[in-house]
């Protein structure tokens, strides 16, 4: 599923349109045309240690399931993608890997390094 820079819509903390859940993702992105959402929740997991950036993604995924198998009901291709960044500045490598921001990951990266450096 790729959903273009030109996506008919790209929520920012919302509700998701279609549904009744109160959950409100960080990120929705909507073509109406071909019935795609992408839903990013971006999270710091408190915990500093590898299991927390390994058990976030999981996490994550059972919170959003019931609102994307709403919108798999109503025709939507869904798909929920989880950005890891740790409370120490820590960066999940899996980050990289989302194909809507992988662009926007790395320059993330970039600047929280070079913030730390300064």
């Amino acid at each position: 599923m790729a959903i273009p820079a030109s996506a008919e819509t790209m929520a920012i903390k919302h509700t998701v349109p279609g549904s009744e859940s109160q959950l409100h993702p960080d990120i929705t992105m909507t073509k109406e045309d071909s019935k795609q959402v992408v839903m990013v929740d971006v999270t710091i997991p408190f915990e500093n240690q590898q299991q927390a950036f390994t058990k976030a993604p999981i996490w994550m995924q059972e919170k959003y399931q019931p609102l994307a198998d709403t919108l798999k009901n109503q025709g939507y291709d869904m798909k929920v993608e989880v950005l890891i960044i740790g409370a120490l500045r820590a960066w999940d490598l899996g980050n990289e890997s989302i194909p809507h921001f992988r662009h926007y990951a790395k320059l993330m990266w970039c600047l929280m390094m070079s913030d730390t450096i300064q």
